[in-house]
Parts: structure tokens; sequence; C-alpha cells
């Protein structure tokens, strides 16, 4: 019973160790489901000699994009202004202020929807499989795409 109870902590200990050496998230990273993620570094692992590749099968989530309403945009500039009039902002916070404002006319009306990276993201899924399998890309070749009806999504799977 001791030698398992410490084997069951040993293994712990080094389970701890190694998921705490590469759960080491960028600054980036903690931005959750706003975190661009970056395309793959890995090769495609090619179809097996004498074999041909003859289908893709591909289920993706839609590109990156604006938050889902302008309010949350609005709500955060709005404070930063609301403490500006009142001498309340201290220069990094006159200078957070600026460029919110920055991200504010940018963002403005385009609430939910793909952002210039997410067109870019989906444009680089394509490319990488049609490089990756050409031939399944051949005159004869037969796209099925389909959507859920919002328009990021839309936009995402076009």
């Amino acid at each position: 019973m001791k030698t398992r109870t410490l084997f069951l902590i040993l293994a712990g200990f080094c389970l701890a160790v190694t998921a705490s050496a590469q759960l080491k998230p960028t600054p980036e990273q903690l931005g959750s489901i706003y975190y661009a993620y970056p395309g793959p570094e890995s090769v495609q692992t090619p179809a097996p000699e004498g074999y041909t590749p003859v289908y893709i099968s591909h289920y993706g989530r839609h590109g990156s994009r604006w938050r889902t309403a302008d309010e949350h945009y609005k709500v955060i500039v709005d404070a930063f202004d609301s403490l500006q009039a009142v001498g309340g902002l201290t220069p990094l916070g006159e200078d957070v202020r600026r460029r919110l404002h920055v991200v504010w006319e940018d963002a403005r009306g385009r609430s939910g929807n793909i952002t210039p990276l997410g067109e870019r993201q989906h444009r680089d899924i394509a490319l990488r499989m049609y490089r990756a399998y050409p031939e399944v890309f051949a005159d004869s070749a037969v796209v099925d795409a389909r959507s859920s009806t919002s328009l990021h999504c839309a936009l995402s799977m076009s």
C-alpha cells in the first residue's frame, strides 16, 4: 500500500512538473477566445506510397472577428473619457485612452464581423490544403461547404 501511494505521489509530481513547463502562456495566449492562434508550424503528412488523396474533410470555426457588440468597446471608451474629464488619468491612462479611441474608430459598426486577420486565417487554411493535396483540387473537384446562418461563419466558409 505504501509503495502504491508513493508511486501515485511521484507520478503526480512528474505530471505537474511536465505540465507547468508546457503551460506557460504568452500574454497573447491569455486572451482566451480572442487569441488569434498562429497557423501550424508542422508539415502535412503525405499520403502513403501508392495511395492518392481523393477527399478532404475540414471542420472549422469562424476566423478572428470583432467583438460581438459595439457596446463592448464603447463602455470602456466611455469610462476612460469620464476619468479624463475629471483629471483622473495618469500619463499611462491618457495613452491607453488614446489607443482605445483608435481601436473604437476601427471597430465601430463591425460587431461580430470577420476581421482582416480572420479572412487571412481561412485563406491560409485553404492554401495549405491546396499545396499539400493538389490532386484533390483537380478540374473535376467538387467542394461542398456548409455554414450556420451567422454572417461571420458564412464569410469564413466562403
